[in-house]
């Protein structure tokens, strides 16, 4: 399992990404155990959205996602849907999560080998 979510680091962090707390923040959703995304600044601000079918190839180090827009902020959804900046700030942070997760899990592993 390690040797996977190396490659998965490897192939995709990048050297700016945005970043939880300051670009995005997890969103609770009310009665369901749904987490959605909501966009903290910029034109996208109080965008709120959620991931759907997320897989990743190991061969071609490609990442596949699709995703619902539950609140659009000041814009319209058809804006969003057809946005391609959006699209990829939405991939960029779908890549800080899975490389920051990855990491924390690193390092409570090597906190516990220590105990």
């Amino acid at each position: 399992m390690a040797a996977f979510w190396e490659k998965i680091k490897n192939c995709l962090k990048k050297p700016k990404t945005p970043k939880e707390g300051i670009d995005f923040s997890f969103f609770d959703f009310p009665d369901s155990d749904l987490t959605g995304i909501r966009l903290l600044r910029g034109e996208y601000q109080d965008v709120i959205y959620y991931y759907r079918g997320v897989r990743f190839s190991e061969d071609t180090c490609k990442l596949s996602f699709e995703y619902d827009i539950y609140q659009t902020g000041k814009l319209m959804h058809t804006e969003l849907t057809t946005d391609k900046k959006f699209d990829k700030l939405v991939g960029d942070i779908l890549t800080e999560i899975l490389v920051n997760n990855e990491q924390t899990r690193a390092d409570n592993t090597k906190e516990s080998y220590l105990q």
